[in-house]
């Protein structure tokens, strides 16, 4: 905060990171789906 003002910028370079952190996530286990990939209603085609 600078004199009552908020500044904010854009990352020069988002999701640069996004390789390593995924890794990570793998080797610790944490890389499953937390909402399943098909849902019910979407497989009953009446």
């Amino acid at each position: 905060m600078e004199e009552k003002f908020i500044i904010i910028e854009p990352i020069s370079k988002p999701r640069s990171d996004w390789a390593t952190s995924f890794k990570e996530m793998r080797k610790n286990g944490h890389d499953e789906l937390v909402i399943d990939d098909i849902f019910e209603e979407e497989t009953n085609w009446e």
